[in-house]
């Protein structure tokens, strides 16, 4: 047969072909770009992690034997529960600001999760709709033999 003389469920099945490889293609692709996308947000989220483990590892000191040795060194200059008291807050401060610092700079990053990518392949998938709609209304139009 010709192409003038296919009928139109073959012209329809002809586009639904192409369609579905178009879509394979492009998620792919669109997956590929989420992946990178991802990795991209992670990178830059590195350093806040970093200041927040480091928040938690001055907390931790705070509370282990390099506790317990500048308990003894401001012991000589104030009262055991004095000396405590110094330290628990200098240990504690610290931890605080490193905390808050790496809180703040993780408010200021985007969320890492392919967000464009997402809206990147909404608004072709719409496209991509709309356009075999078309194509679908143009098949069942009776054509002239």
């Amino acid at each position: 047969m010709t192409e003038q003389q296919q009928s139109p469920q073959a012209g329809i099945a002809g586009a639904l072909t192409d369609l579905s490889e178009q879509t394979r293609i492009l998620v792919r692709g669109e997956i590929a770009s989420a992946q990178r996308e991802t990795w991209d947000k992670l990178k830059a989220t590195a350093p806040a992690l970093g200041l927040l483990g480091g928040a938690g590892v001055l907390g931790l000191a705070a509370s282990a034997s390099a506790y317990r040795a500048s308990l003894r060194l401001l012991e000589r200059w104030l009262p055991p529960s004095g000396a405590a008291l110094l330290a628990t807050v200098v240990y504690g401060g610290g931890a605080a600001a490193a905390g808050m610092a790496g809180l703040q700079q993780l408010r200021t990053l985007p969320v890492p999760f392919p967000a464009e990518t997402v809206a990147e392949t909404g608004a072709v998938v719409e496209e991509t709709a709309a356009q075999v709609r078309r194509g679908a209304a143009d098949a069942t139009v009776p054509r002239p033999r």
